[in-house]
């Protein structure tokens, strides 16, 4: 779980998450919150934009709607603001795997059309690959998912970094 993640969770379920009282996993919420400051400010910053504009969106411009981000029903109301930090990350996070499959199997459609596409698990992508390709296919999956152009309508400003592994079978690339 990233520290996003965590610190918009709450104390409580922070601390049932780590397995710690909730007044510590306060104190590691407000000792994170201190050091990294810009997560503070960007968690009121989608707040505010949810609540003034209703939605917020995706690094692909999907949005997602709070109706209930001025509820009177604090259980409502927090539960929307979480939501509202969240989705932009997670959201991206979604949209760049789908892009990245659909770049991917252009790339493979031009480069190894014997190559499959079998699962795509979280953040990453599972590829069945003749042999004589596995070399091909892996440093052109790199460069596609690499690439700054990864999402045609927006230019990725931090560089992805991917990870290739390679395996007989899944339990032999899953280990990596």
């Amino acid at each position: 779980m990233c520290g996003l993640c965590t610190v918009s969770a709450g104390k409580d379920k922070l601390a049932e998450i780590l397995g710690v009282s909730p007044n510590a996993a306060k104190e590691l919420m407000t000792s994170f919150l201190s050091r990294f400051s810009q997560v503070k400010s960007y968690m009121q910053r989608m707040i505010n934009e949810a609540r003034r504009k209703g939605y917020v969106e995706t690094i692909c411009r999907r949005k997602r709607w709070f109706p209930h981000i001025d509820s009177g029903n604090p259980h409502l109301r927090s539960y929307s603001e979480r939501q509202a930090i969240n989705f932009p990350i997670q959201g991206s996070a979604a949209d760049l795997c789908k892009c990245g499959m659909v770049q991917t199997l252009r790339m493979l459609a031009r480069e190894s059309p014997q190559t499959r596409l079998l699962l795509q698990i979280h953040d990453e992508l599972l590829l069945e690959v003749p042999n004589q390709h596995v070399s091909l296919v892996s440093e052109k999956v790199k460069e596609v998912l690499e690439s700054p152009d990864l999402i045609p309508s927006c230019k990725l400003k931090v560089p992805l970094e991917v990870r290739v592994t390679v395996g007989d079978n899944w339990a032999a690339v899953s280990s990596h």
